[in-house]
């Protein structure tokens, strides 16, 4: 058994190592065209708002996780005694399980963070877009917002709005 769990353990690391060194390739090859093409400022200012953002996104989304998790893990459920027809008593004590709450909501709060933080990072291009938006000079007749607002700026609200009701659903689950 000891062995076989080993083996696991190898394979896992194994595939980690591909996937990381596939990346580090893949990067290394990015960064080899976008020099030989003398734009190394468009790819850092890409890489460095893709990080950015996949920070701040999971960062976000792990404060937001753990501080809901840890306000319901200051609930304690009492002991609760269950009866099977009126013969058979069984006394649930649910003092492991308070105690468990909390590192399991340090430990979900980490996996929500990363995941959060990997879909926030894969919108650095409407990033990138709100954070160098221009007017237009054109005006909406209806609204009177300029054009460059639903060009620019709207689809990264749009993606903030799709972002906090993902975070909500997720840690109302």
């Amino acid at each position: 058994m000891k062995g076989k769990t080993m083996r696991i353990i190898f394979i896992g690391l194994l595939i980690i190592i591909m996937l990381a060194a596939s990346k580090i390739i893949n990067f290394y090859i990015d960064w080899l065209f976008f020099k030989d093409l003398d734009y190394q400022d468009v790819f850092i200012k890409v890489f460095s708002t893709e990080i950015f953002t996949g920070l701040f996104f999971g960062l976000i989304s792990f404060l937001f996780v753990l501080a809901n998790m840890l306000l319901v893990c200051r609930i304690h459920f009492p002991s609760v005694n269950l009866s099977l027809t009126q013969q058979i008593g069984i006394s649930l004590n649910l003092d492991a399980l308070n105690r468990l709450s909390k590192p399991f909501s340090i430990l979900m709060a980490a996996f929500i963070g990363f995941f959060g933080g990997i879909w926030g990072s894969s919108f650095w291009s409407q990033t990138l877009i709100f954070l160098n938006s221009v007017n237009t000079g054109l005006k909406d007749p209806i609204l009177g917002k300029d054009a460059g607002f639903y060009l620019f700026k709207l689809p990264f609200y749009e993606f903030i709005s799709a972002y906090a009701g993902l975070i909500i659903f997720i840690t109302l689950i």
